[in-house]
């Protein structure tokens, strides 16, 4: 079989909108021992404060060839790939806007009457033992392909250096929240926040089950702060016509609240985690697009007038830039996320009263 290439294309997309609106928020808490809380001092340790952000997704699907010489009949293999990035978009300009909604909540806190806790302070706390701290402003590529972090200036926290599979591990078990409940104990009952928030720009369009004989593969463009998902992404390939297993991170947005520890089984004595009911889409930002890559199969057959049969391997790409306006983009999040935050921090604030 012959291999080739039969379409590669590179699109840049520019979108120019009017302002941005949040569209649909559905807010959703699960909680337990909140009337602990106004028993406590205002004093909280803000132990993440994360905002994360795609800017690139791939997507592949592949259709396998065949041969079969006692029907004459010789298929290629199809591929195709799709694959989007954000351009132009100003590290600077989301770096700032982090730092605002960062700034934004902590004053809160503080017109509430809340002490913040160092993490000078928290730092020396056995819950600390052999972490590592990290300090901010910075922004840099998370641990997800396609998905950046930023961390807000002024701002510093703690983490375990570990593999990637035990990170999956430790949140899928919530081990983070018992942590939390030990740290809290250990700063005398102070509330403990942990804020984890994950803009997409993408998500996985749905398979085509009648594609029939070719690859397909779509990826819809839709800027939002996500509830809960699955971020998938290609792994590297060893070869241009192989298939290799995708990466997916599962992830979630969520405001957690936690307060004290119970002496029997470790549990926090208040538990407060905010999370959305659905995603809360941003809209006049960028347009809701969908990419799609496409490839039929080759087929050749012999025939009465050749006594051979050829199939070319055939690849189709479609690759994406979309321009954003940085601005925009930047009070997009920006809006979301205080949005979010705060909803479920007055939510706190109301067993305080």
């Amino acid at each position: 079989m012959k291999k080739i290439i039969l379409l590669s294309i590179a699109i840049c997309l520019s979108f120019t909108f009017t302002a941005q609106e949040l569209q649909n928020f559905k807010p959703k808490n699960y909680t337990y021992g909140l009337k602990n809380l106004r028993k406590n001092p205002k004093k909280i340790y803000i132990a993440n404060f994360n905002v994360n952000i795609q800017v690139y997704k791939d997507a592949q699907d592949k259709k396998v060839g065949s041969k079969d010489y006692r029907k004459g009949k010789v298929v290629g293999d199809a591929k195709a790939v799709a694959a989007v990035g954000l351009g132009t978009l100003d590290k600077k300009l989301v770096q700032r806007k982090v730092n605002q909604l960062y700034n934004d909540y902590l004053t809160e806190l503080k017109n509430n009457g809340f002490e913040v806790i160092s993490s000078e302070v928290a730092g020396k706390t056995s819950s600390y033992d052999g972490w590592t701290k990290a300090e901010g402003p910075f922004v840099k590529e998370s641990e997800i392909p396609g998905v950046v972090k930023i961390v807000p200036e002024n701002y510093s926290y703690y983490y375990k250096e570990q593999s990637k599979f035990k990170n999956k591990l430790f949140k899928k078990l919530r081990v983070n929240a018992n942590i939390s409940s030990t740290i809290s104990k250990e700063l005398d009952n102070a509330l403990v926040s942990d804020i984890e928030l994950y803009f997409l720009f993408t998500e996985d369009g749905a398979k085509d089950w009648l594609k029939g004989n070719a690859a397909k593969v779509k990826i819809n463009v839709n800027y939002r702060l996500i509830n809960a998902t699955a971020v998938t992404n290609i792994k590297k390939n060893k070869g241009l016509f192989s298939v290799g297993s995708k990466t997916t991170d599962r992830v979630n947005s969520r405001v957690d609240f936690t307060q004290g520890k119970n002496n029997i089984g470790g549990s926090a004595l208040s538990f407060y985690s905010g999370i959305l009911k659905n995603d809360l889409e941003i809209s006049g930002v960028m347009k809701k697009e969908k990419i799609v890559a496409y490839q039929r199969q080759d087929t050749d057959r012999i025939t009465s007038f050749k006594n051979f049969a050829i199939a070319e391997d055939k690849i189709s790409k479609n690759v994406n830039i979309i321009n954003v306006d940085s601005n925009k983009f930047s009070e997009g999040f920006y809006m979301a996320g205080k949005e979010f935050i705060f909803y479920h921090l007055n939510e706190v604030l109301k067993n305080y009263k």
